[in-house]
């Protein structure tokens, strides 16, 4: 009260004024709940979402660390699939081919050992076989036989030097020299050294030359 005019009106209440039961705080209680289930639904789907991202982002390089893993185990067969033609796309083509690179390369290595093989085994079964023949007392042991095997062993060291030649080449330092070779008189020394198996085997090989070039007739009761 001011000069008896009443100016003002003091209400006096306890602390939960806003309580619980009234409208406003209902509404605001409400606001709130919806306010934290919102955002607790949005964090878990972004995490599923992330999720699914994350592994689907990663899928290609858990590919490939599983066949280089097995590429390193010797397995060169392993190949990726190509998904995209985005970055992840181009490092599984490169992956692929550094894979069929590796196959090539294998499989022309072990083709050449055989090849090796092959050709170590031709002068090698010469050799036991005139030395055999020799034994036998089938073949005498004079001059031009021991020339013969010396010949093969000959051949046996041009397959050694064939073999670095081979390693110089995949090295880059392979330099090609060029000889010229008598034909008639290289296929003359072929012809004696495989004589005495072709006798074995009831073949008797002839060599004769027209105008220096050779003509090999072959008279045999069965040929292997």
């Amino acid at each position: 009260m001011v000069n008896d005019t009443l100016v003002g009106t003091i209400l006096v209440t306890s602390n939960d004024f806003t309580g619980t039961n009234t409208p406003a705080s209902q509404f605001l209680t409400s606001v709130n709940k919806s306010i934290i289930l919102s955002v607790a639904f949005a964090s878990v789907l972004a995490l599923l979402l992330g999720a699914i991202l994350f592994f689907e982002i990663t899928a290609p390089l858990r590919q490939l660390n599983k066949a280089a893993s097995a590429i390193a185990q010797g397995d060169l067969s392993q190949r990726v699939a190509i998904r995209s033609h985005d970055e992840l796309g181009e490092l599984s083509q490169t992956f692929n081919q550094m894979a069929e690179s590796l196959d090539r390369a294998e499989t022309q290595r072990q083709h050449l050992m055989a090849d090796i093989a092959h050709e170590l085994r031709t002068p090698i079964t010469v050799i036991q076989a005139n030395l055999e023949a020799m034994l036998d007392e089938v073949l005498p042991l004079n001059v031009e036989q021991v020339a013969a095997l010396h010949d093969e062993t000959l051949l046996l060291n041009r397959l050694v030097a064939d073999l670095r030649l081979l390693s110089q080449a995949e090295a880059g330092a392979l330099k090609l020299e060029r000889h010229e070779t008598d034909l008639v008189s290289l296929i003359h020394r072929v012809a004696e050294k495989i004589k005495v198996q072709a006798q074995q085997k009831g073949i008797n090989l002839e060599i004769e030359t027209s105008e220096n070039l050779p003509r090999i007739s072959i008279d045999a009761d069965r040929i292997i």
